[in-house]
């Protein structure tokens, strides 16, 4: 328990110190933390509500770990942070499928609730990053990298991931070390060209705000379908299979698919990104 005690504090100390260092660099700034959506409550946001046509609905609600907020141009922008105790970077095929849905979700709450957010007359939503929260230990050649800048390596390690809007006044401005002519964020995952436009090294955490917004709808599509299938008893096995790992691999369930798959062919949903394609309807 003293361990377990001692690498908390340790951790907490780390992030004191990396959340400062952010700061420093962006005119992001923590707007809410733990906000609850769907839920009664003063303050509290609106779920996501879907009426399914037959008598049901849905109300998906939740808790956001933190809200973030900027000024650009008299215009506001909000991104949402999701602490995690395990590294996790923002997968799109995985998201298509709906086998990560909490990030765009979450997403979605801030985009539907942007005029109880905003205070001025133009408010947009600018992403949705991971933040590891984790007690870091870095090696000699991971100090020699940053000349033993420990704060710096700090900054690195602890860097956000996710997706940003492909929004230029967003992009040059998010990070102010860009305007002293840096090219690559420490802790943001932006890269840009000498003419400030996007690096293509991001191109998977960069995303235009039109495909976003056909994102989230196809977000809200896998939400309505799976409580659907839900209310009327749907619970047939459809492990999801990508081409370098299966859900087959991780299940506590193995005797039990492996027993079923054996004797019948389960329906497998094979997931590879460039068969993804977003619906018209």
């Amino acid at each position: 328990m003293k361990y377990i005690t001692s690498q908390l504090e340790k951790a907490i100390r780390q992030m004191i110190v990396v959340t400062r260092d952010q700061q420093k660099r962006t005119k992001m700034r923590p707007k809410k933390t733990e906000l609850i959506f769907g839920q009664p409550g003063q303050g509290n946001l609106a779920g996501l509500h879907y009426d399914l046509n037959d008598g049901k609905d849905i109300l998906v609600r939740g808790r956001i770990d933190r809200i973030d907020e900027m000024e650009i141009n008299g215009k506001q922008y909000f991104s949402v942070i999701d602490y995690k105790s395990a590294d996790r970077k923002f997968e799109i095929p995985k998201a298509y499928v709906g086998v990560s849905m909490q990030l765009l979700t979450y997403l979605d709450v801030v985009r539907q609730n942007l005029d109880d957010l905003a205070t001025d007359d133009i408010a947009q939503i600018a992403g949705a990053l991971y933040l590891h929260i984790k007690n870091s230990k870095f090696s000699q050649t991971d100090l020699q990298k940053v000349a033993g800048d420990v704060e710096k390596q700090l900054l690195i390690d602890h860097s956000f991931k996710g997706i940003l809007v492909k929004d230029p006044d967003l992009l040059t401005e998010i990070d102010q070390t860009f305007s002293h002519g840096e090219r690559k964020s420490l802790f943001l995952p932006i890269q840009l060209n000498k003419d400030n436009t996007p690096s293509k090294r991001n191109s998977d955490s960069l995303i235009e705000p039109q495909l976003l917004d056909r994102f989230l709808e196809h977000n809200e599509r896998l939400i309505q379908d799976a409580g659907r299938r839900i209310l009327t008893g749907d619970v047939s096995l459809s492990p999801v299979k990508m081409t370098d790992m299966s859900a087959m691999q991780f299940t506590p369930y193995k005797s039990i698919m492996n027993l079923i798959r054996y004797f019948q062919k389960i329906n497998t949903g094979i997931l590879r990104s460039k068969e993804m394609k977003f619906s018209s309807d």
